[in-house]
């Protein structure tokens, strides 16, 4: 298998996607998703807010596919 970064910048104002994708890869802990910019981080929040209520709402049926072994 071949283990790919794959970047996308959005969100952030000209000229700075070089020196954020350069920080980014070459931190310690680079983070899965970065949004840039105050627009993108209030899409990105939404939609973890939408994927947050529909863990919770559906948390019986998710939690309840677990085979038996694998129960804590």
């Amino acid at each position: 298998m071949i283990n790919q970064k794959v970047w996308f910048i959005t969100g952030a104002s000209r000229g700075f996607g070089l020196e954020i994708t350069k920080a980014a890869a070459n931190a310690e802990k680079p983070p899965v998703h970065l949004p840039l910019g105050n627009d993108t981080l209030a899409m990105y929040r939404e939609k973890t807010a939408k994927f947050e209520k529909d863990i919770e709402d559906w948390y019986d049926v998710i939690t309840g596919t677990d085979h038996d072994d694998v129960r804590g």
